[in-house]
């Protein structure tokens, strides 16, 4: 059996800080051997060193997957479970986990911060190594090979974690994993757990009012009527996916939501029966409508009963455009917004990207009507959760560190550590607020794992659970101080060539409205397009936008430059003055279309094609072909050749040019009777001239005849 290390490694931790570095590996190894022995901490060095300032290179990494209770009472019993893989590169053997802790209480926001920023031996703190109450993994007979894992169970109590009596506050818990050749981990995991004790008199916690807003959002993927980039959202809403999940979470009493009307409008269109685009371009079935149709129904049931709020139209990114002197491109989403049933009356919630918005992004929120802005308190000077503007505009904060996780190490992310940050958090706020005195606390779920139900009065009794618009209700802080827009929030917003793909793209709406025959409804489509390129979700996704925009651009090309809509002709042999280029105008798209027909001739005193105007085309319906006419004038023989193509009411050319040769055999009669003349001229002047010439040569002959001698 392998034997149980010494319950306390503050010594041993002191040690390795100050020798590693400095110790050849024999000496280090007598000095343990010798502290060991002797059985003291410290062998009067002084006061317990602070851990290294570098984190540990561990040889394995401990995942977290349960811990319970959540909080602990003085009487809990403590249950730990999680799996340790080996990520040393080489077997391992002999392994055993052990529960760890710190006794050390946090008791204020200080303190918290300071354990969120701190190393994994730092607090070195103790491990709980009686027999029975550690894991042996594997013993020496075994090894755990490179990736390898293995699960473990840890069962304690907080008694003999934290003694009979303990105080109220945070402490640091979690596993070490060691092997019997050292008494150093060779790998942690820390996480924060509150522990609440009736019978303590000091550190009583007051009331916090927490409100809980689930974010209903994804990446745009809606590339036209019916047709998606990829399926990623079909697994987002299926069973266990993370729409689904916190969808779930929104369905708990008295916590609000916030949706993008976007995943409404997209999972509306996958609910009908929808396309995917394959990555060779090909259209594929979705497999997602029975999952969207669910989904749907599901959210009707909270929108019932829940408080609700909509988010900007596909999360478009407010700090970009504003920036950008693009607030048009919000304000026209908003507008499209409304016109999409059951959500577009809900009142609008900013949510920038990252939590930071500065004073101009504000404004904009101000004028596009938000009920309120959203924002990381970080930003505002920690204060909130509500707070209002002198100009009347409502912000709501919340603390985006208290429910990120940790501590460290990684990975500190886990659904088990986001749930006990946000106890933690919401503790220490209870801790450090005046006595009696209720305070307030937002928190934003973005992630599943976030959406713990452990955070509830009958886990957490110092929480009180409100809705968002109870919060709302409530007496805001007046706040006049500008906010924090810091450097790295500017760099990441998206970038000129990013939001120049909404140019592009208007452009193109604006010649189809020219183009269709009826163009109802599409200033609505393009409202609602535009946004999608410039959702804040594309930040730091250039690759992935730049692919959306191309996808969104496909069908303009098609329809716009390429031969769906054409105008076909043959050449022409003219044999007279006058006569007509047949032409025929062909639709192949899927309504019906207004165009004209413009020629271009190199020479137009020779050889001219009158343009044929709209309304004499006519309307040329969906998949459809019609004949038409040109009517063609030529003043002089000789082939030439003309330009057709066709363009919009307002001369915006649409599809490819086509040449046309036309060949005057028998030019005009006015061009022949000209060359006729022309050549009567010259032999009429020709044969003047001879008889002029003859008869001065007979001029100068004698008068009389030749005489003889």
């Amino acid at each position: 059996m392998q034997p149980a290390p010494d319950t306390s490694d503050r010594a041993r931790g002191r040690v390795s800080a100050r020798t590693s570095t400095r110790v050849p590996l024999r000496g280090l190894r007598w000095l343990l051997a010798v502290l060991l022995a002797l059985g003291t901490t410290a062998l009067g060095l002084g006061s317990p060193a602070r851990a290294a300032a570098d984190e540990p290179v561990p040889l394995v990494r401990i995942t977290v997957k349960s811990f319970s209770p959540a909080v602990l009472q003085p009487d809990s019993t403590v249950t730990i479970t999680g799996t340790v893989t080996n990520i040393s590169g080489r077997p391992l053997a002999a392994l055993s986990a052990y529960t760890w802790r710190s006794a050390l209480p946090i008791t204020t926001g200080a303190g918290l911060e300071a354990a969120a920023t701190s190393v994994s031996n730092d607090p070195i703190g103790e491990r709980i190594s009686e027999f029975g109450r550690y894991d042996v993994l594997l013993d020496g007979s075994r090894t755990l090979a490179d990736k390898a894992s293995l699960p473990f169970t840890l069962r304690t109590s907080t008694k003999e974690l934290l003694g009979d009596n303990p105080a109220n506050g945070v402490y640091l818990m979690g596993v070490q994993v060691l092997q019997p050749s050292s008494n150093l981990a060779i790998g942690r995991a820390r996480i924060y757990v509150p522990v609440v004790n009736p019978s303590q008199s000091t550190g009583t916690a007051s009331t916090v009012k927490l409100s809980s807003l689930v974010m209903l959002d994804t990446t745009p993927s809606l590339v036209r009527t019916g047709v998606l980039s990829s399926d990623r959202l079909a697994t987002e809403v299926r069973t266990g996916g993370r729409l689904d999940r916190l969808l779930r979470s929104a369905e708990r009493p008295d916590i609000s939501y916030a949706v993008d009307p976007d995943l409404i409008a997209t999972l509306r269109t996958m609910s009908a029966g929808y396309q995917v685009l394959g990555s060779d371009g090909r259209l594929v079935a979705g497999s997602g409508r029975t999952a969207a149709q669910d989904w749907l129904r599901r959210f009707a049931l909270v929108q019932a009963d829940h408080d609700g709020f909509r988010l900007p139209w596909a999360r478009y990114d407010l700090p970009s455009l504003v920036h950008a002197d693009r607030l048009g491109v919000a304000q026209a989403a908003e507008t499209a917004a409304k016109a999409v049933d059951a959500v577009g009356d809900l009142p609008l919630l900013i949510a920038p990207a990252g939590g930071y918005a500065d004073q101009a992004t504000l404004d904009a929120a101000r004028t596009l009507g938000a009920r309120a802005v959203l924002l990381d308190s970080a930003g505002v000077g920690g204060l909130g959760p509500l707070l209002r503007r002198p100009d009347g505009l409502t912000v709501l904060t919340y603390d985006s560190t208290s429910s990120s996780g940790g501590p460290g190490p990684a990975p500190d992310t886990t659904a088990v550590h986001l749930r006990q940050s946000a106890l933690a958090a919401s503790y220490i706020q209870a801790l450090t607020a005046d006595p009696g005195v209720t305070v307030g606390q937002l928190r934003v779920v973005s992630d599943p794992d976030q959406a713990a139900g452990d955070l509830n009065p009958s886990t957490a009794p110092w929480l009180r659970i409100s809705s968002v618009g109870d919060l709302l209700a409530g007496n805001p802080i007046t706040w006049t101080g500008r906010p924090d827009y810091p450097a790295n929030a500017r760099r990441a917003e998206l970038t000129p060539a990013e939001l120049t793909a909404t140019d592009d793209l208007g452009t193109d709406y604006a010649t189809l409205s020219q183009l269709l025959a009826d163009p109802a409804g599409l200033s609505t489509q393009r409202d609602q397009a535009l946004p999608r390129v410039v959702s804040d979700t594309w930040r730091g996704q250039a690759g992935d936008q730049e692919e959306f925009v191309e996808q969104q651009a496909a069908p303009f090309d098609q329809v716009l430059r390429g031969d769906l809509i054409r105008l076909e002709a043959r050449d022409l042999v003219l044999t007279g003055s006058a006569g007509n280029v047949p032409l025929t105008v062909v639709n192949g798209y899927s309504q019906p279309i207004r165009v004209q027909v413009t020629f271009t001739s190199p020479n137009r005193q020779r050889l001219s094609v009158a343009d044929v105007p709209a309304d004499k085309v006519g309307v040329v319906a969906a998949d459809d072909r019609i004949p038409i006419t040109a009517e063609v004038e030529a003043r002089a023989p000789g082939a030439l050749p003309v330009q057709a193509r066709l363009t919009t009411v307002d001369g915006t050319p649409i599809g490819k040019v086509v040449t046309i040769q036309i060949n005057p055999t028998q030019a005009s009669r006015i061009g022949w009777l000209i060359s006729v003349l022309a050549l009567v001229v010259l032999v009429g002047s020709t044969a003047f001239r001879i008889r002029q010439v003859r008869r001065e040569r007979a001029r100068q002959e004698p008068a009389g005849g030749a005489t003889g001698g």
